[in-house]
């Protein structure tokens, strides 16, 4: 639905063009770059609506270099978290960048 409506199909294109657009359709996204010493990559990227909303991690690049279970959901300040710690177990440097703002507060108690 243009100009009305929840934002759905999360990208950092379509988040600045919904923010645009809509003015408070505002979301979140986190985009986490790991670099291995073999200067393998793997990112990982993630938006919410809101602060606490659970949302699935999307992974890509080299993922054979991941552990076999690794953390596919959470809200974005947890999977910032397990990122900068994954990276610190497994010898990766890691990148991040966050982009956008909800229209609340972290600590509001509505969500």
């Amino acid at each position: 639905m243009r100009g009305k409506g929840a934002c759905h199909n999360f990208t950092l294109s379509a988040i600045k063009a919904a923010t645009t657009r809509l003015g408070r359709c505002v979301v979140r996204a986190l985009t986490c770059t790991l670099t291995f010493e073999n200067a393998a990559k793997v990112t990982a990227t993630a938006s919410a609506k809101s602060p606490r909303q659970r949302v699935v991690m999307e992974y890509s690049g080299a993922v054979e270099r991941l552990p076999r279970k690794v953390c596919g959901d959470g809200n974005l300040a947890f999977l910032k978290f397990y990122l900068i710690g994954l990276a610190q177990s497994e010898g990766a440097k890691i990148e991040y960048h966050e982009e956008g703002e909800w229209d609340v507060a972290p600590s509001d108690s509505r969500f």
